[in-house]
């Protein structure tokens, strides 16, 4: 009995040390040959502490890896783990897709489509299984769609788009091998090869027909992603056909785009018997798919795809209106950067792509204007000069923004950067707006980006400086995904916030990180607005409020750090009669750090504070690390709701 005792105490022995090495030098495993090895092929994708599971504890180590808060993960394959796209690279892009995975919006990440072991590029390998040749549909996987060329063209550069399948013949591809594992893709109607305009490399590249001359940016390369289902990838930029911005509208635009893994990059292959033959294009540039405008000195020029000049002047908006009025559909392709001191007026199912080129607005002026138009696509633009609108869309669905880039001089009246409305405030929402690409606006007198009742909203990643109002500013806008909003000095010193949610905004509106500095207020949700969550915030310097709730409801922090604000309050939660909606309820701030470690600068009195004037209650905050919040321990949380849960926060002196 003695010996087995004894042997219990040295066992037990060597696993408290065993332990204690693994808590206080987790390097020696991390950097020695010991088990854990960085092996893709033992991989769980998104398990980044090693524990079995992909859960919101990785999530949350994913963003602080992001923001810089951490360098490295707990498990020595957590940098492979966190790639959950394959790109070789660990961004937003990654939290999103995980945390899409969280919601059970994917089952699958787009690494896992690919080879087992990582490579920078996602490029799909050509299989054996691959077996094309003959005449084919082309159906996207998420519209049920066909890819087609627009108007049955038979121009070189005629635009390729989806539209509903009739049977025509310029719906169908002869789809043939070249022998080395790529295919060529020929229209059925025009004899015209499926390429990426102009041989670019670019996301958002158009995709055209050319007549075939064997160059790589006519060759594809075709690879089941699995359900009969296949990814067509061009041979000369690696880049994936993409219905553009997910549209499941006719006349949606196809592009090249990296590979995201979204069903918008996937498509069935069907055989098809030779088609009828369509009814034939006008063949005027009435309608036609494409336009070129140039400037030579100080006379700008359009040219139509069929070769007809439109427009020759001094006036770059006339020249790009010249083609928006002769067009039903397609891209006008702007060539070189020009004053503005009038309206572009896109119509439906155009897009406008400056090519990087810049615009430069007159004092007062609204540079691109449209009203009760559906399927405008903005692309590549700069603009610079003091708009009153940068840009104003009213009752316009199906919206897209991207690579888009204002850095204006604040106007005298309004001068505010984007602003997308459903027209008067009309009872009917507008739909779709999109934002993909780099979206940076500065130096506007008022809002940065502002929508008013929009129903679905898309943005990947807004950047705003020196805004005179809000960032970003959302008002009865309601289905809402961002990536990343980056504020910096929103209405110092006023009211505004890096980021705004009024006037009865929501619900559904989900934000993975928000960033604040400097501004009025980091984040303020106010009048009735709902249904906001927010997965991780880092704001600091704010002049008003770190975070202000307001006459909202259904409000979620889930975590992320306010501090070193400029204000007395670092959150407040609240309810103002006079402000609209009804009482603040149902608000979640949990796994918050927030302090002020500036020691005798301290500016914040209050860590969290819940006033319950006007009816706050039933509120909830969990789990929050509050040491040094507020200006001393019975500051650092204040709770007034009677029926408010406070749990599992730590206080200066815990």
């Amino acid at each position: 009995m003695s010996v087995l005792f004894k042997n219990k105490r040295l066992i037990d022995s060597i696993t408290f040390l065993l332990v204690f090495v693994l808590l206080v030098f987790p390097s020696f495993f991390l950097n020695t040959g010991f088990s854990w090895a960085n092996n893709a092929s033992n991989t769980l994708y998104g398990d980044l502490n090693g524990d079995g599971n992909v859960d919101s504890t990785d999530y949350i180590l994913i963003r602080r890896y992001i923001l810089n808060i951490i360098s490295d993960f707990p498990h020595p394959n957590g940098i492979i783990a966190a790639d959950v796209n394959g790109d070789g690279l660990i961004n937003s892009t990654d939290s999103i897709l995980m945390r899409r995975f969280l919601l059970n919006v994917i089952d699958i990440f787009p690494v896992q489509e690919l080879s087992p072991t990582p490579t920078p590029i996602p490029t799909p390998t050509p299989t054996p299984s691959v077996n094309l040749n003959g005449l084919y549909k082309i159906v996207p996987r998420h519209s049920n769609k066909v890819i087609e060329v627009h108007r049955a063209s038979t121009e070189q550069h005629a635009n390729v788009v989806q539209w509903e399948y009739n049977g025509t013949s310029n719906q169908h591809w002869n789809i043939t091998a070249n022998g080395d594992g790529s295919f060529r893709i020929i229209n059925e109607y025009s004899n015209q090869a499926l390429e990426v305009y102009y041989a670019e490399m670019d996301n958002g590249s158009n995709v055209v027909q050319f007549p075939f001359s064997g160059h790589p940016c006519q060759l594809w390369t075709i690879t089941p992603v699995g359900d009969n289902y296949y990814s067509i990838v061009n041979v000369n930029s690696q880049k994936f056909l993409d219905v553009s911005s997910r549209s499941t509208e006719n006349g949606a635009n196809i592009i090249q785009w990296e590979h995201s893994g979204r069903t918008n990059q996937q498509f069935s292959i069907e055989r098809v018997e030779p088609g009828l033959e369509p009814a034939p294009n006008p063949g005027n540039g009435e309608g036609d798919p494409g336009a070129e405008v140039t400037r030579s000195g100080n006379t700008w020029s359009t040219r139509l795809i069929d070769g007809n000049v439109v427009y020759t002047g001094s006036s770059m908006v006339d020249a790009i209106n010249a083609a928006c009025s002769r067009m039903t559909g397609g891209t006008i392709n702007i060539r070189n950067s020009g004053d503005i001191n009038d309206r572009i007026r896109p119509r439906a199912n155009q897009t406008l792509d400056f090519h990087g080129n810049t615009i430069n607005s007159s004092t007062g002026a609204i540079p691109l204007y449209a009203e009760n138009v559906n399927g405008i696509t903005i692309r590549n633009m700069n603009m610079t000069g003091a708009p009153r609108y940068g840009v104003w869309f009213r009752g316009c669905s199906n919206v897209s923004f991207h690579n888009i880039v204002l850095t204006l001089n604040q106007a005298p009246e309004v001068g505010l950067g984007i602003r997308v409305d459903n027209h008067r405030d009309r009872p009917v929402r507008t739909t779709n707006l999109t934002v993909t690409g780099e979206m940076r606006v500065e130096g506007t007198r008022g809002h940065g980006f502002e929508t008013y009742g929009i129903d679905g909203i898309t943005i990947d990643t807004i950047v705003t400086k020196n805004t005179g109002g809000c960032g970003l500013l959302l008002n009865e806008s309601r289905n809402v995904e961002i990536g990343t909003i980056d504020a910096y000095r929103a209405n110092h010193g006023g009211g505004y916030a890096g980021f705004r949610v009024a006037n009865r905004n929501g619900p559904n509106v989900n934000v993975e990180t928000l960033i604040a500095r400097e501004c009025g207020r980091g984040f303020f949700s106010v009048s009735g607005s709902h249904g906001t969550t927010i997965n991780y915030v880092d704001i600091s310097g704010s002049t008003g409020h770190g975070m202000l709730i307001q006459n909202a409801q259904d409000t979620v922090i889930n975590g992320g750090r306010v501090w070193n604000n400029n204000c007395a309050e670092a959150v407040r939660i609240a309810t103002d009669p006079n402000s609209g909606g009804s009482a603040t309820r149902n608000v979640t701030i949990q796994n918050l750090r927030v302090y002020d470690d500036r020691g005798a600068g301290r500016r914040q009195t209050y860590g969290i504070r819940e006033t319950a004037s006007g009816g706050t209650d039933r509120n909830f905050i969990l789990n929050n690390d509050l040491r040094t919040g507020g200006s001393n321990r019975s500051n650092d949380l204040v709770i007034e709701g009677q029926n408010t849960v406070s749990r599992g926060n730590r206080l200066t002196g815990d």
